[in-house]
């Protein structure tokens, strides 16, 4: 199974997805740690502003998230669902 940055984003497992010099992270280190330290910076900033509480709540709620799983039934489904149980 394959997983890429962009499917762990999707999933809300990541908050950022921190982009690579060309050719690939180990081609450039010095860039690389750049993007690093400017990733953490910029969250640093948005969470230094946020109360404690406010922190503790969006955290249990994105661990909470994690996994959840919601099935839509379609309509036909539905209505073939009814048809079987209201005789």
């Amino acid at each position: 199974m394959k997983i890429t940055a962009k499917d762990l984003y999707h999933f809300k497992i990541i908050d950022e997805i921190i982009e690579e010099p060309a050719g690939g992270a180990h081609k450039d280190p010095t860039q690389t740690a750049s993007n690093i330290k400017a990733s953490i910076l910029r969250s640093l900033e948005a969470l230094t502003v946020k109360p404690r509480d406010q922190l503790l709540r969006d955290r249990f709620d994105k661990f909470r998230d994690m996994g959840l799983y919601v099935e839509k039934k379609s309509e036909k489904k539905k209505n073939l669902l009814q048809r079987i149980f209201s005789k």
